[in-house]
């Protein structure tokens, strides 16, 4: 895997971006459109989660890895906001009434989580955040789930799930550097994803119930399930460590085209 870099991509959306990120999958377009929203939030939380902890962090290595981790999610975030802002201007005014009122709702969890929670359980959610970002890259990668994505889209969510597996040991490092264990891991970083999946069904509801989606193809989320799965369930085991999975060098070689 190549070392953590910090790149800043510069996205030219098309002046006439689809709406919609697959025209044939309509699950994996609600999936995708619910990203990009969810984005935003969950990496700003990542990057304030990350200040609070770099405090106590001793280990140089970890340090100098949490600082480009919060730099690859912020410009994650920057390119997010971007087609968030097209996306939000196509709508209908109820169409974004509602993913506005779904955006503010998440963002208040988010810091509620912060100003409530121990660092320990926020540092947990953040992990369980970045293993499954992990495990959802590697599947795609595997079986070039974006290649149907339009212009625009595609570029966007390929460098993003490339970057998740990328850094995907420093939410790790971190959590285990403040002794969280096992047994508090898999508690709250399925209470994390769980968290997620529900701003996932809301946010793709609208985006389903605002655009006709002309797609009548088989999902890849009903093709690839049980690879999915098995991608997935390589993080839950106590033994488990993002530095023993296996790599796609296909990965690498789209980081090294955004460097």
């Amino acid at each position: 895997m190549t070392e953590m870099t910090v790149r800043k991509p510069a996205f030219d959306f098309p002046t006439e971006l689809a709406v919609m990120p697959d025209l044939k999958d309509k699950y994996y377009a609600a999936f995708t459109s619910a990203v990009t929203f969810i984005a935003p939030n969950i990496e700003r939380y990542l990057i304030r989660m990350m200040s609070r902890a770099k405090a106590e962090i001793k280990d140089p290595q970890v340090l100098d890895d949490l600082l480009t981790f919060s730099q690859q999610e912020a410009a994650h975030t920057k390119g997010h906001e971007q087609l968030n802002e097209i996306l939000l201007a196509r709508m209908s005014e109820k169409g974004r009434e509602r993913v506005k009122a779904i955006n503010d709702q998440m963002a208040e969890d988010y810091r509620r989580f912060l100003n409530t929670r121990s660092l320990n359980f926020n540092l947990a959610y953040g992990e369980g955040f970045e293993s499954v970002t992990c495990a959802i890259g590697l599947w795609a990668f595997q079986h070039r789930t974006f290649e149907g994505l339009t212009d625009g889209w595609r570029e966007l969510i390929e460098w993003h799930l490339a970057e998740e597996v990328e850094h995907r040991t420093v939410a790790y490092d971190v959590y285990h550097g403040f002794k969280g264990h096992w047994l508090h891991r898999i508690t709250f970083s399925t209470y994390a994803q769980l968290h997620l999946l529900k701003y996932i069904v809301r946010f793709g509801r609208c985006f389903m119930e605002e655009y006709d989606f002309p797609g009548d193809e088989k999902s890849v989320f009903k093709q690839y399930f049980w690879s999915l799965l098995r991608h997935y369930l390589k993080t839950v085991p106590p033994w488990y460590s993002p530095r023993k999975l296996k790599i796609d060098p296909a990965i690498n070689r789209l980081l090294e085209k955004f460097s």
